[in-house]
Formats: C-alpha cells, structure tokens, sequence
C-alpha cells in the first residue's frame, strides 16, 4: 500500500519516513559562521530586506548625528538638515546604493571570493572619495541600531553577535580595498 511515487522510490507504508534533517553545505571557513548561524542571518535578513531603504536611511542619520563632517564627504547632501536630507533623492539613493550591497552580500554567502572582490572593489572607489578605514569603522554601531529597531523583538543577542560577526567581515574586506587604493 502506499502512493505511487513512495512504491516507486522502494518504499512501502511500512517502511519508516527518514526525517533526519538535510545536511546543509559546510559554511567556507574564511566566514566566522557555522551554517546554522548562516541560516540565522540570511532568515533575519528578510525583514530588513523589506525595509531597506528605511534601514539605509536611518543609519546615515545617525552616522550624521554623531559625526556631522561625514556628511560632507556627499557633495548633494553637504550642508542639509535632517528634514532636507529625509526629502532628498540623493539621500534616498545613497541609503539605497549603500543597503543594496549589504544586500547583495548576503546573498552572495556561499561565494565567499566573490563576496571579497566586491568589497574590496568598492572599498577601493571610496577612497578618492577621502573615505577612512576609520570612518567605516563607525559606521557599525548606526547601521547595528538601525537594525535592531527594524527587528524590534527579533532582534535576540545571538542575532546581534551575527550582525557584528558579519559586518566586521565586511568593513575588513572594505578596508583592504581602502588602503590598497589610497
């Protein structure tokens, strides 16, 4: 007895369902994740995913909060306030140019080479912009926040050690490119 496929398959209804979980692809060690916290991350992302604009925006906001001359370094936005810069298309997009890496990143988890190249490449055109290894640096803590209000009560400590985990990953990859371009 059984269906077609399940008889098909050598499997009768007497013979036990295997539930033993699919093994996942081992996680390139160059990544500082096991692939349940892989998982974990790229599930958590889906939120902000919906949000990414939001998210982008708010962290320079609060990048420019803390360090106003960083404003500067975006000519279409030097001297705006904070309502001028929510109403600026400029603004829109480079919060969206800015999240749509992060997002590509994210996707790119299994291709670890590549995700480098990026990182390195974009790291490399900031630096005629004058863009520091320090000013990246303090772009985590805005970014970080702006997610966690994004997660609201998703946002758990072992998510925000993953967030931590994999932007430090990304802002070396960055600064490498950084400091090879300067």
């Amino acid at each position: 007895m059984g269906c077609t496929s399940s008889v098909e398959k050598g499997r009768n209804s007497n013979t036990p369902f295997n539930d033993t979980p699919i093994k996942q692809a081992p996680v390139d060690k160059r990544l500082p994740f096991t692939a349940r916290d892989k998982f974990s991350l790229q599930k958590s992302w889906k939120a902000v995913q919906r949000n990414l604009n939001e998210v982008g925006s708010d962290a320079f906001l609060r990048l420019f909060k803390i360090e106003p001359e960083y404003q500067d370094l975006f000519k279409d936005l030097k001297g705006q306030s904070r309502d001028q810069l929510m109403a600026s298309l400029a603004f829109e997009n480079q919060a969206a140019i800015m999240m749509n890496i992060f997002d590509e990143l994210l996707e790119k988890l299994d291709d670890v080479d590549s995700m480098s190249k990026m990182l390195r490449e974009t790291g490399g055109n900031h630096a005629k912009y004058g863009v520091t290894v320090d000013m990246i640096t303090k772009f985590e803590e805005p970014l970080v926040k702006s997610i966690r209000e994004i997660l609201g009560d998703r946002y758990t400590e072992n998510i925000e050690n993953l967030y931590n985990k994999f932007l430090t990953f990304a802002f070396e990859e960055f600064c490498i490119g950084l400091k090879e371009a300067s």
